[in-house]
């Protein structure tokens, strides 16, 4: 085997790659009223809720500020509806802005949406 095959591709400022990101884990942590992202043991991500039995209200999500710009909120925001969609028996307010505008560029998931 060749040797240079072993090695870890170079960053384009030509130092060694490091190792690869963990893949996010996504939790559902009923007892904060929130859903959240990790990567590893760190929190990168949360969406808070309120729950009344019928509707699910997302009232805010927060990312770590060193883990912004790289779609985090999204992706947990896509989890939690894709969640809540598979359940079937809850509709979802969207009160927090970010997922206001996550729903417009989202038209095709808005089935999920209580009316107004």
């Amino acid at each position: 085997m060749n040797a240079d095959a072993l090695q870890p591709e170079p960053l384009p400022d030509g130092g060694p790659a490091g190792p690869p990101e963990p893949e996010p884990r996504f939790a559902h942590e009923e007892k904060d009223s929130r859903y959240a992202l990790y990567l590893g043991d760190d929190l990168v991500s949360t969406l808070e809720y309120r729950d009344d039995g019928a509707t699910v209200a997302f009232t805010a999500t927060f990312t770590e500020p060193a883990f912004r710009g790289n779609g985090y909120a999204a992706e947990l925001t896509d989890r939690a509806v894709t969640v809540l969609e598979e359940r079937g028996d809850r509709s979802v307010r969207a009160v927090c802005p970010f997922v206001v505008d996550w729903f417009e560029l989202h038209p095709e998931r808005r089935g999920i949406l209580a009316s107004a």
